[in-house]
């Protein structure tokens, strides 16, 4: 795969969403570019959805406190991606004249996907949060000790018992939610696909293949690599 086809898809990509974003830009001509870099979209989308899942179906307790911590914060970015990019194809999808385009917006409220999204996104928040005050208690125990006296290190020790306890129960409940909802995220995420032509499929490929790229790397933890950062898409 060329190095600088796939650096001329992303930068085509950053590009679109500078333009999308600006004010100087008519209706029409953030339409027209829609219509270009749907493909892209979908892929990056796309791209972005397998790379959580992989991350919250490998061997989560193998990881430390702090991995587990990096994992889930990825998860969000991720969900938060995948949500974007979503909206943005309800607002222009592929195919359709530039007024049902309009009429797709209103859609964007109720849709099923997004609904799905918000919910695992604040599912994935609440478990961030338990991993996060455990995290702290060894820290908080030195400060307050002075100050709370004898009876404190008991009670951290019984609540890290708990929130361990708490960690493992509610990652289950997320991987259980994502596990009978595959089949119906998948249906959504092909009816998108499909509505592509031959030379869109074409470019959704070579642009998948470079997100996959992209998105590797992140949440990645200690014992590997490190961590990197979702460009912002307003700004990169």
């Amino acid at each position: 795969m060329s190095t600088s086809y796939n650096s001329g898809v992303l930068e085509r990509v950053k590009l679109t969403f500078q333009k999308m974003t600006g004010s100087s830009e008519s209706d029409k001509a953030k339409e027209n570019l829609a219509a270009i870099n749907n493909s892209p979209m979908l892929a990056r989308r796309d791209a972005a959805y397998a790379r959580m899942m992989e991350l919250l179906r490998q061997n989560i307790f193998s990881l430390s406190e702090k991995d587990r911590y990096t994992v889930y914060d990825a998860c969000i970015k991720l969900v938060d991606e995948v949500f974007d990019i979503t909206s943005y194809t309800i607002k222009y999808p592929v195919g359709v004249s530039p007024r049902k385009a309009r009429q797709a917006v209103q859609q964007t409220v109720s849709d099923p996907f997004l609904n799905y999204l918000d919910l695992l996104r604040d599912m994935l928040k609440t478990i961030l949060d338990i991993v996060n005050v455990s995290g702290r208690l060894g820290g908080d125990e030195k400060k307050l000790l002075p100050f709370l006296g004898k009876p404190l290190p008991t009670f951290l020790r019984t609540t890290e018992e708990i929130l361990g306890e708490n960690e493992i129960n509610f990652y289950h409940c997320i991987t259980e939610f994502i596990d009978f909802s595959e089949t119906s995220v998948h249906r959504y995420l092909d009816h998108r696909r499909r509505a592509l032509q031959k030379e869109e499929l074409e470019r959704y490929n070579r642009a998948m293949f470079e997100f996959k790229n992209y998105f590797a790397k992140f949440g990645a933890t200690s014992k590997n690599d490190t961590p990197l950062e979702i460009q912002d898409k307003k700004n990169s």
